[in-house]
């Protein structure tokens, strides 16, 4: 008996004819040196126009706008050449669009910018073009700061590993009787070596009584032989390591102010205690009181997310998280969900973006970008460590969607205790749900469209 073939019927509805949606649209090719600008063929005769970069060729654009009666704009761009032209068209009120290259789609002609920019107008026409999430323009300053903090911590690292290059051409092996050069005993010595203490017991003497090895240990791995150029190298890497430490620590400064100057909205409530050792590379202020004034939630009292962690992600995304209908949708943008690329009834691809590696000392880095300002091409807030199987990506981004239900089902914190809450099960103790279903205060918060501002109805696909 012959088996009977196997029918594959499509989730999806039929394709509606295409319509235009905005009539008044435009598309920039944004470059470097130029910027290819299309508006429609009947609001000028000359309906392509390139400008310059400079501030008064941005305000000659936006006025050419302006009169031919544009009232939305699509940019196709790469680095940060934009970002001055989003800021013009923002305050003649055009209402910006930054797009994803990638999304775009060539057709079959010559590419060109011309041919670029004339393509983006057609596709942001018929509304083919989805916005990338660009944050409100009051995190942007504390967004710059977290990620200028950030860059510093990455050079910084790079002249500890120049530290440890000297050393070991000098065959101290200090970093394998330590556990970090840079702590207190590390740079007591490496200091004291640097001011021409190069007696091994002496050096050995000043270390903390915390150290797990003994000084007579210490004393063999300071035996070498310590010459005069890897000395000079080892000095100049100090230094510029002091320094970043400096200008992290100015970074802060800059951070607690941008951090004081949003709404308070605790409402006078009181933040519980929680104890937490202090890790190398936090901020070098009290974030966790800050955090809970700006925003009247504990976003700390989940597990595993510290001060530093919680601040990464507000700088990047904002308190508000309605840009996201649930958690799924948040997970994709943070390229955690695998592609789903299927023709034929199979798939051809799995795989999930590639996560860099992180800076020591960081729990969650930024959402970073090949484009700089990290709108279109996101990379995952998780360590490449602690990234789930392929199998439950979509689902078990723990950190990252906790904070999100923190947020985001503020008004019904007692769903985030509900049984069927299978996203937050082994993630958030039943202790801390507790907590937060009875001392937490969340009315700036909208309730979740979905289910009621429960979980039942937004777990992730």
């Amino acid at each position: 008996m012959s088996k009977r073939p196997r029918v594959f019927r499509s989730k999806q509805k039929s394709m509606e004819p295409l319509i235009v949606v905005n009539p008044r649209a435009a598309g920039i090719d944004a470059g470097s040196s130029q910027h290819w600008v299309s508006v429609p063929e009947d609001c000028d005769e000359q309906a392509v126009r390139a400008f310059g970069t400079f501030t008064e060729d941005l305000n000659a654009l936006a006025d050419w706008l302006v009169a031919c009666g544009i009232n939305t704009v699509a940019i196709e761009a790469t680095g940060v050449y934009w970002i001055p032209l989003v800021e013009v068209l923002e305050e003649r009120g055009l209402a910006p669009k930054l797009v994803d290259s990638r999304s775009i789609g060539r057709r079959n002609k010559k590419k060109s910018d011309v041919v670029d920019c004339q393509w983006v107008r057609q596709l942001h026409g018929h509304g083919l073009l989805d916005a990338a999430f660009r944050p409100d323009a009051a995190m942007l300053p504390l967004r710059a700061f977290m990620r200028q903090r950030r860059m510093l911590i990455d050079y910084a690292s790079d002249h500890i590993r120049h530290m440890q290059k000297a050393l070991d051409l000098m065959n101290l092996k200090l970093h394998l009787v330590l556990s970090d050069i840079t702590g207190v005993t590390g740079l007591r010595i490496i200091h004291a070596i640097l001011k021409g203490e190069h007696d091994p017991n002496k050096l050995a003497a000043m270390r903390e009584p915390s150290c797990k090895n003994s000084e007579e240990t210490i004393t063999k791995a300071l035996m070498g032989n310590y010459r005069d150029e890897h000395l000079f190298a080892l000095d100049q890497a100090v230094q510029l390591f002091e320094m970043y430490g400096k200008q992290i620590a100015a970074c802060d400064a800059k951070i607690a102010v941008a951090l004081a100057a949003f709404e308070k909205k605790a409402d006078g409530a009181t933040l519980p205690k929680k104890t937490s050792t202090r890790r190398k590379n936090q901020p070098r202020f009290d974030a966790r009181t800050l955090i809970f004034e700006m925003t009247g939630v504990d976003l700390t009292a989940t597990d595993e997310l510290e001060a530093s962690s919680v601040l990464t992600i507000l700088s990047e995304t904002g308190p508000d998280m309605t840009p996201w209908p649930s958690q799924a949708h948040f997970a994709s943008w943070l390229a955690l969900c695998p592609n789903k690329w299927v023709t034929g009834g199979k798939p051809l691809a799995k795989k999930t973006t590639r996560h860099s590696p992180q800076p020591r000392g960081t729990s969650i880095p930024p959402r970073c970008s090949d484009l700089g300002e990290g709108e279109v091409r996101p990379r995952s807030l998780l360590p490449s460590n602690q990234i789930p199987p392929r199998s439950c990506r979509s689902h078990q981004s723990h950190r990252t969607q906790a904070c999100y239900h923190l947020l985001h089902h503020a008004q019904n914190p007692h769903s985030l205790s509900r049984p069927g809450s299978r996203l937050l099960r082994g993630t958030v103790s039943r202790k801390t749900l507790q907590h937060i279903a009875k001392n937490s205060r969340y009315p700036w918060l909208p309730p979740h469209p979905i289910a009621g501002g429960s979980l039942e109805g937004c777990r992730s696909r």
